[in-house]
């Protein structure tokens, strides 16, 4: 299958999702913020739109186009999945409202997931949205209550960022300097983390085309 990535800024790449990609086969073509799309979207199986430091705002028409190409691949029942700015659009794409944090999470914070488990993730953001009419939530924090939601079958949206390891956290640093909030953690919870995502992302991949 081939994927859409939409790209935010420089630093905000797949991460490990990329590594997710590789294991299953898949490929991607990367779409920069602000460039165009591909002409013939039809021939893309999936799309997977990152995160960035924009706010989304109805004035933003570059952020407007994209919101137009996730209500396309929603309606076409395709593997649709977006990281925290990626999220807010897919929640507002699907009548959600965006609002602004009472408390920002910046950091490593812990979330708490629908079936009990406590994960201490990376957090970054001052925005969030509030749960999309038939959407499930999966996952919330004392700060932020939708911070994983899936929507049918195909739709998967974390408000933070489980694709972000040590080496995503380095390029952060580099690209952000002091204003990055986040650490490199111990490789234990490096490790667990991306085996938890990567077993939310074969669930979601595997609902979302129908595979028994």
């Amino acid at each position: 299958m081939k994927f859409i990535v939409i790209k935010h800024h420089k630093a905000e790449g797949l991460g490990i999702i990329e590594h997710w990609l590789n294991l299953n086969n898949h490929e991607w073509q990367i779409i920069e913020y602000g460039t165009p799309f591909p002409c013939d979207a039809e021939l893309y199986d999936g799309l997977i739109v990152l995160g960035g430091p924009m706010h989304i705002d109805v004035s933003n028409a570059i952020l407007n186009r994209e919101v137009g190409l996730i209500n396309h691949f929603i309606s076409q029942h395709k593997p649709t999945l977006g990281i925290c700015l990626g999220a807010q659009l897919i929640a507002f794409s699907l009548g959600a409202q965006i609002l602004k944090s009472g408390e920002p999470e910046f950091g490593w914070m812990s979330v708490l997931t629908s079936d009990k488990l406590e994960l201490l993730v990376p957090q970054w953001h001052e925005q969030q949205s509030t749960l999309p009419v038939g959407a499930i939530l999966l996952a919330s924090s004392s700060r932020c209550k939708v911070q994983m939601f899936s929507y049918q079958q195909h739709v998967l949206a974390t408000q933070f960022h489980p694709e972000w390891n040590n080496v995503e956290i380095e390029k952060l640093k580099h690209a952000f300097g002091d204003d990055c909030p986040l650490y490199k953690v111990d490789s234990t919870l490096e490790a667990g983390l991306q085996k938890w995502w990567f077993k939310q992302l074969d669930a979601w991949f595997i609902r979302a085309i129908g595979v028994a």
